[in-house]
């Protein structure tokens, strides 16, 4: 799961795009990585971060909108600081009950990480 803010498209589509790049070079391991974008509470959104977010969620059917603060709110600017310990907990309370996984992680968005050694180091533990 990768910790994101509804603004970060860009961050979504590198990492897609890494994912892709690296797993097409071995198309047995496609299924072995599952990524999931994690955002929190939509309701904190500003119209276009909704309107962003929905339309990217259609396309890719790769994120979760889950009860946990999303960033700075005008009622409590100073939340922001939590948003990401709020998602991270969303995050594996939501994978402990809708996944099937073997192993659950929790990512940041501005990190780039190397799928076929992770695979491989899972495996290796499995």
């Amino acid at each position: 799961g990768f910790i994101t803010a509804p603004s970060n498209a860009d961050r979504r589509r590198r990492i897609r795009e890494a994912r892709d790049l690296i797993l097409a070079r071995t198309p047995a391991e496609r299924c072995a990585v599952v990524i999931t974008f994690i955002l929190g509470d939509a309701s904190l959104f500003t119209t276009a971060e909704r309107r962003l977010v929905s339309t990217e969620r259609r396309q890719h059917n790769d994120m979760v909108l889950l009860r946990a603060h999303d960033g700075a709110a005008a009622s409590d600017p100073s939340h922001g600081g939590r948003a990401v310990a709020e998602k991270a907990l969303a995050w594996f309370i939501y994978a402990a009950n809708h996944s099937r996984a073997d192993f659950v992680a929790k990512v940041d968005d501005d990190s780039l990480v190397n799928f076929p050694r992770l695979v491989g180091e899972l495996r290796a533990i499995a």
